[in-house]
């Protein structure tokens, strides 16, 4: 093999390599998403892998402030069993929408999920299945609200929701009226913070909304 053609050959391998590198690099943990848009997916995706890529973080904030050790269920709702990168969380989130989806196979649940969010009102954590749901309430607010236009703060809420409903999915807590102080609501603006003062902190596009009251209706 001349000169020319053993570059040729070098290349083209490099070149092959990089593309199978590419397309076999197992993908980050995220939990899964099911009838979501896809600017939905787009922030859930964005939100839950910065809390698994910096889980030990929250988890420390939430511990300090709950006084309690939380163990590993919420760590997998984002992280999956063995840690960031290696499989997905096992958390799953359904996007329950004002209309029903096009899937005939969907109806039934989406009828059943609408009649819950319209008693649950943001959010719902099944207690049973490691499944949550975003209700229209917050996923209209988080599309049309003036200041959810803007991506940081959009997304310190859906961060908020996400943990808060994943709690109730572990600690099965549920309570038909949550007061402010319930453990859920302290852990919604436990992450809020985390998400305005260690993931956004200083960034030119940095949370603007005060509190995580701000994101519910």
């Amino acid at each position: 093999m001349d000169l020319e053609k053993t570059h040729r050959f070098i290349c083209s391998f490099i070149v092959c390599g990089v593309l199978v590198s590419a397309f076999a690099a197992p993908a980050s943990a995220q939990v899964a998403t099911k009838l979501c848009y896809p600017h939905q997916m787009e922030d859930i995706a964005a939100v839950s892998n910065q809390i698994q890529a910096r889980w030990e973080r929250l988890e420390a904030d939430l511990e300090e402030r709950l006084d309690k050790n939380i163990k590993g269920c919420m760590k997998r709702r984002f992280q999956g069993r063995d840690g960031v990168g290696d499989k997905p969380g096992n958390g799953t989130v359904v996007c329950v929408q004002n209309s029903p989806p096009s899937d005939s196979k969907e109806h039934g649940n989406w009828i059943g999920n609408r009649t819950i969010c319209e008693g649950a009102g943001n959010g719902f954590g099944l207690t049973t299945n490691k499944t949550i749901l975003l209700c229209p309430a917050f996923l209209n607010r988080m599309e049309n609200g003036k200041d959810f236009q803007k991506a940081a703060n959009r997304r310190a809420c859906y961060a908020s929701l996400l943990v808060h409903e994943f709690w109730h999915s572990c600690f099965r807590n549920l309570t038909l009226d949550e007061s402010k102080n319930s453990t859920a609501r302290i852990v919604e603006r436990v992450t809020f913070r985390f998400w305005r003062d260690v993931v956004k902190a200083n960034a030119p596009n940095a949370v603007t909304i005060d509190k995580a009251e701000e994101c519910f209706q």
